[in-house]
């Protein structure tokens, strides 16, 4: 039995176990032959961010997962703390990030597991509730205009109400717009999953894109049944095969392809992207063959 600690910058111990034992309807814990421990028994670790445990265990059973991109990585921003590089260098085996230009060998691109609907609260059982479709497409917002996605959402949202498209706009702070035409299409704050629920299309925006990085953004998508319009990881279809729809970057191209869905409405939800999600790309199966690969237990 591989027994595995989990240890994050966010949190504490305690709430990250139980969040994931929760979440991923493992009560005691044990998913096969692994089992998530909170004492220090663990043979094998996992280290999300900068967290830097006191470890006494061989850096091949210990796993590190960026959960931002690299340039929101343990600030100062663009680079790791001078305390953690050294840390990693000596306790990790293989630290996944979407970008490692200049960093120890250890230190490799691949799959982040960036927020998926589990760390939302959403257990995994649920990934066979089928919600009826009634709207077409909703949009979600924050009050950012910092980065590249940032500007991408409002740059879309102002154009979307001059048009009469019934396009709904969630998000905090999405009440700075009112809708000219009177449609009733800003709705504002939301609770978890409304954006999503009864939604058949989502358009889904990253706050960077690049090769790796994607978050909770996309993976609710799935986890709802909604065919995401996304901008995010180019990747992304590596993983998940046919599994969105993809947004240009420019706001007059993004437009003219959403008012194509909605008079077309030309796709389908893709469910072999939602098993990648609870199956292939399922954390606990991930560190099963990671740990199958790389250490002795």
């Amino acid at each position: 039995m591989i027994k595995i600690k989990l240890f994050a910058d966010w949190c504490s111990i305690d709430v990250l176990y139980h969040t994931i034992i929760t979440t991923w309807d493992i009560p005691d814990g044990i998913y096969k032959n692994i089992q998530f421990v909170l004492g220090d028994d663990f043979t094998h670790a996992v280290v999300f961010n900068c967290a830097m445990p006191n470890l006494a265990i061989p850096k091949q059973n210990v796993v590190g997962f960026s959960q931002e991109p690299r340039p929101f990585m343990c600030k100062p921003f663009m680079n790791f703390t001078e305390s953690f590089l050294p840390w990693a260098i000596q306790h990790v085996g293989t630290y996944f990030i979407d970008d490692n230009k200049g960093l120890p060998s250890n230190f490799i691109k691949g799959h982040l597991f960036i927020s998926p609907p589990q760390w939302s609260g959403v257990c995994w059982k649920t990934q066979w509730n089928v919600q009826d479709k009634p709207n077409m497409m909703s949009v979600i917002g924050s009050e950012k205009r910092i980065l590249e996605g940032h500007k991408l959402r409002h740059a879309l949202i102002q154009r979307i109400l001059k048009t009469d498209l019934n396009i709904h706009i969630y998000g905090r702070q999405m009440n700075q717009y009112s809708d000219p035409q009177g449609m009733d299409r800003v709705r504002g704050p939301f609770l978890k999953s409304i954006p999503h629920e009864s939604y058949k299309y989502v358009v889904a925006i990253e706050n960077f894109q690049n090769d790796y990085y994607y978050s909770e953004k996309f993976c609710w998508c799935l986890e709802k049944n909604c065919i995401p319009i996304y901008y995010g990881a180019r990747k992304i279809k590596e993983w998940y095969g046919d599994c969105c729809i993809e947004l240009p970057s420019d706001p007059d191209a993004a437009m003219n392809l959403l008012r194509d869905i909605l008079e077309n409405d030309p796709y389908d939800f893709n469910y072999n992207a939602k098993d990648k999600l609870y199956e292939e790309l399922y954390f606990p199966q991930f560190l099963i063959n990671h740990f199958k690969a790389t250490s002795k237990y």
